[in-house]
């Protein structure tokens, strides 16, 4: 009776023993596959990573070429404004010569005008 009851009790150490030797292999696979996504995520992490401090750094020179380029027209508009009263009073001026010029001119005109019909009423 001692060997019927081991034989069963050994087949049955053999049964569980070969499905540990299963489980364990299935998980050493699971396992193998997870550690094998996690390099190719770290791996595709990593890529990202420097590509985001790439697009960073261009980023930045884009800023400071934009403040550049503001900085220069605001310099620019500031120079034009503070040279706009100068501006006016010059085109002032000159438009007041051109008017007594004008006017100068009218007189001379109107002269001339009376001249000749002075001379065309002699004429007839």
């Amino acid at each position: 009776m001692e060997e019927l009851a081991d034989a069963p009790f050994a087949d049955g150490l053999l049964m569980f023993n070969t499905a540990c030797k299963e489980i364990e292999l299935h998980f050493l696979e699971e396992h193998d596959q997870l550690q094998e996504a996690y390099t190719a995520a770290k791996k595709r992490m990593d890529t990202i990573l420097v590509q985001l401090e790439e697009e960073y750094k261009h980023r930045d020179e884009l800023w400071a070429n934009l403040e550049a380029t503001i900085d220069a027209l605001a310099e620019q508009a500031l120079k034009d404004l503070q040279e706009t009263p100068g501006n006016v009073e010059r085109t002032i001026a000159r438009l007041e010569k051109e008017r007594k010029a004008l006017e100068f001119d009218a007189v001379d005109t109107a002269l001339a005008e009376q001249k000749f019909k002075e001379l065309l009423s002699l004429m007839m």
